[in-house]
């Protein structure tokens, strides 16, 4: 039986994912649905921006592993970038990180953004420093902050269009990190299901 999970966590079909996820289903139809990659990824990709809980993130991933937290869609766009892009919980986060490690964290999207590039563009900064540092502590400070994307853009770049508050706590996890540790693909339905 294959479940859309993809659309259920678009949809914001919390409890009907939760029934899913806790199921008497055999664990490998689970992994398969959860593996399940559309143009726009697996469900762990919707499911980092679209707000989903933290538990249901976790569950997706227990079951999923690395191999699906290292998953990319169509624009070489990892669970993280979408996380990084959309606001994703510190919790959320935390654990892509925790599974993918520094390959996930340096990981480039097809236009040539990695996790810090994602980060300017979101404009929420609820826990931004402490999302942030997780990233400086496994991957590479200064070449996430130098890499140019394909349009010539560092994530600094990126951030003058920011706002000063933005600015000023990117500053602040730079300089914390400092001290502790020397697409063209997209349609308007992907703009519309996912920033």
């Amino acid at each position: 039986m294959i479940t859309d999970l993809s659309q259920l966590c678009i949809d914001k079909e919390w409890p009907e994912l939760r029934k899913y996820l806790s199921s008497d289903a055999a664990e490998q139809e689970k992994k398969s649905n959860i593996m399940y990659h559309s143009y726009y990824g697996t469900c762990l990709h919707r499911a980092c921006c679209h707000g989903t809980p933290d538990d249901i993130i976790k569950a997706i991933i227990d079951i999923g592993g690395k191999e699906l937290v290292m998953k990319v869609d169509l624009s070489d766009r990892t669970a993280l970038h979408y996380a990084c892009r959309n606001g994703a919980s510190y919790n959320i986060i935390k654990i892509l990180i925790e599974v993918g490690g520094k390959d996930l964290v340096m990981a480039k999207s097809g236009n040539g953004n990695n996790a810090m590039h994602w980060f300017s563009y979101d404009k929420r900064t609820k826990n931004y420093n402490k999302k942030i540092d997780l990233i400086f502590q496994v991957g590479d400070t200064n070449l996430l902050m130098s890499a140019k994307n394909h349009a010539g853009n560092t994530p600094n770049e990126i951030l003058k269009k920011a706002s000063k508050k933005i600015k000023k706590l990117l500053q602040d996890a730079r300089n914390s990190a400092a001290n502790t540790n020397n697409d063209p693909k997209d349609t308007n339905r992907q703009k519309k299901l996912c920033r």
